[in-house]
């Protein structure tokens, strides 16, 4: 298990951040004003959520969870979104003109790999680790041959392409591929490769 949390720093100050699209999953199941507006959030900027590309508002955020692993994919404490909000919760959205999210199925299951905890232990087997090369006095019995995950394997291309996009003046492609699912290979003309 991994505590997940975010600080910020200015100047002598340190202080804690909300956690990126992670509701508080405890908060949001006590107070169903707040769940509703959760819900009312999501349903407007449905097509945001599709790309990936969504920014859920502070007031409805975790400011610490607890990320589960090994096989993360599969626990639910890895799924938030999933005990707040049943399918039936988005069944009256128009999902025709999205790229990726078909179904209010695929819906929530966008929203529970956006969070910290669903994108980090659906990006490999035990979450994704930047550990790095064994150095050469490490036995080639037990090297490690890949440093980074395979999430960011895949992530970096698509981040590299949406720099030099930037970089041009021209507007980047801003789909996010889901970690458990990241695109073979990045293709910068705007649609999603399988």
């Amino acid at each position: 298990a991994y505590l997940m949390r975010i600080f910020g720093i200015d100047g002598a100050t340190v202080s804690e951040k909300p956690l990126e699209n992670t509701p508080d999953v405890a908060r949001l199941s006590e107070d169903a004003v707040l769940k509703k507006k959760l819900a009312d959030f999501v349903s407007a900027n449905v097509g945001a959520v599709d790309l990936g590309v969504y920014e859920i508002p502070d007031e409805f955020l975790a400011r610490k969870v607890i990320s589960w692993s090994t096989f993360g994919s599969a626990r639910q404490a890895n799924h938030p979104f999933t005990p707040l909000f049943q399918p039936a919760d988005f069944a009256g959205l128009d999902y025709s003109a999205l790229q990726l999210v078909r179904t209010p199925e695929a819906l929530v299951e966008r929203l529970d790999n956006g969070a910290c905890q669903g994108c980090h232990q659906a990006g490999s087997t035990a979450g994704f680790h930047f550990i790095g090369l064994d150095d050469k006095t490490t036995s080639p019995l037990n090297r490690i041959e890949v440093g980074i995950s395979p999430h960011l394997h895949a992530e970096i291309p698509r981040r590299v392409a949406w720099l030099r996009a930037t970089t041009e003046g021209k507007e980047p492609n801003r789909f996010r591929p889901l970690s458990f699912a990241p695109a073979a290979g990045w293709k910068d003309a705007g649609e999603v490769s399988y």
